[in-house]
C-alpha cells in the first residue's frame, strides 16, 4: 500500500498542486467579490439574497473542485492504459483489485482533502461577513459537490482505464445519465437527498473495477 501511494503521489504530485493553487485562486477571488458587495450594499440585502433566494456565494467554488477531481482521474488511470503499465502489473503475483483498490483510495484521498481544502476556506471567508447560522451550513451544502466530484473522479478514471475506444465511449455515455441525480443544488438537506447524491458515488467506483478486469491475464480485451 505504502509503495502504492509513493507511486502515486510522485504522478499526480503537479496535478495535485495545480488544482490546490487554482481552488485557492477561485477562494480569493470569491471572497473579494463577497467584501466588494458588502462595501457597495447593506449586509441585509445580501443576506436576503442568500437565504431567501438561495442565491451562495459559494456555489462557484464547486466548478473548480469537480474539474479538479475529473482531471486527477483522468491523469492517474490514463497513463496506465495508454503505457500498459497496469496492463503488466496484473501479470505480476499480486491482487489486481487490491492494486486497483489502493490506487482509488489515493484518488478519493485527494479529492476529499481538496473538497476540505474549499469548505475550510469557504467557511472561513463566510464568517468574516455573516452569521454563524449560514456559514454554519456551508458543510452540509457543500457535501453534494463532493459527492458529485467523487462521481467525475471514478467516471474520468472508469473512461481512462478502459483499453479500447468504444468501450469509453460506451462507458462515458452510461455513466452521463449518472450525472442527473447531481443537477439540483439543495440548500436545506434531508438524509433521503443525501443517499440519492451518495449512492451514484459509490456506484460509480464500482465501475472502475469493470475495465480494469480486461487486462488480467486471460483476459479478453
Amino acid at each position: 500500500m505504502k509503495s502504492i501511494f509513493y507511486k502515486e503521489g510522485i504522478k499526480l504530485r503537479r496535478a495535485l498542486a495545480a488544482a490546490f493553487a487554482v481552488n485557492a485562486a477561485v477562494l480569493l477571488y470569491s471572497y473579494f467579490r463577497v467584501r466588494v458587495g458588502f462595501i457597495m450594499q447593506e449586509p441585509a440585502l445580501l443576506w436576503l439574497d442568500i437565504i431567501e433566494r438561495n442565491a451562495f456565494f459559494f456555489d462557484r467554488i464547486s466548478v473548480p473542485l469537480a474539474a479538479s477531481a475529473f482531471i486527477l482521474g483522468f491523469l492517474q488511470f490514463y497513463p496506465e492504459s495508454s503505457g500498459r503499465r497496469f496492463r503488466i502489473s496484473c501479470h505480476l503475483p499480486q491482487n489486481e483489485d487490491l492494486t486497483l483498490l489502493y490506487m482509488l483510495l489515493f484518488g478519493l484521498s485527494s479529492v476529499c482533502f481538496l473538497w476540505l481544502f474549499d469548505t475550510a476556506g469557504v467557511m472561513l471567508s463566510a464568517s468574516f461577513f455573516f452569521p454563524y447560522d449560514l456559514w454554519g451550513r456551508i458543510p452540509s451544502v457543500m457535501i453534494y459537490s463532493l459527492f458529485f466530484s467523487v462521481f467525475l473522479y471514478s467516471a474520468a478514471a472508469s473512461v481512462a482505464l478502459e483499453p479500447s475506444w468504444g468501450g469509453r465511449a460506451g462507458l462515458a455515455l452510461l455513466l452521463c445519465g449518472g450525472a442527473a441525480f447531481f443537477g439540483v443544488s439543495v440548500y436545506r438537506p434531508s438524509c433521503w437527498g443525501a443517499f440519492i447524491a451518495f449512492a451514484p458515488a459509490l456506484l460509480s467506483l464500482a465501475s472502475v473495477f469493470y475495465p480494469a478486469s480486461g487486462y488480467r491475464a486471460g483476459g479478453g480485451r
